[in-house]
């Protein structure tokens, strides 16, 4: 089990995602909100993980709007929860950088970082 880090669309807050590594499949477990500096200090900002990404049943998606799907930025690389309402691109609330998104499936580089 390890952590990355995430950031809520809407309010911009980080998050944390407890993802369990099965080969090259990483499983997201469980979300929780923390602070940067917080998860810094616990080191989930060294995490990393490159592979495809699956969700346990019990995952509950962003701990602040609640959203269980996600995107990741062509900009900088941060997971941000995506709300079914955003439309066919988004701006990222991390660096602001506006996009379409990619086809889901294939592999993504989680990085503990991401915020």
């Amino acid at each position: 089990m390890m952590v990355v880090m995430a950031t809520c669309y809407r309010t911009h807050k980080p998050w944390g995602i407890t993802i369990e590594k099965k080969g090259r499949t990483c499983e997201f477990q469980w979300a929780f909100k923390i602070a940067e500096e917080k998860a810094r200090h616990e080191g989930y900002d060294k995490n990393s993980f490159h592979g495809e990404v699956s969700f346990a049943y019990e995952y509950p998606g962003c701990p602040y709007c609640g959203t269980t799907g996600f995107y990741q930025c062509s900009g900088c690389g941060a997971i941000i929860c995506m709300p079914e309402d955003i439309g066919a691109t988004a701006t990222c609330p991390r660096c602001g950088n506006t996009a379409g998104f990619r086809e889901p499936g294939g592999d993504f580089d989680l990085k503990g970082g991401g915020f």
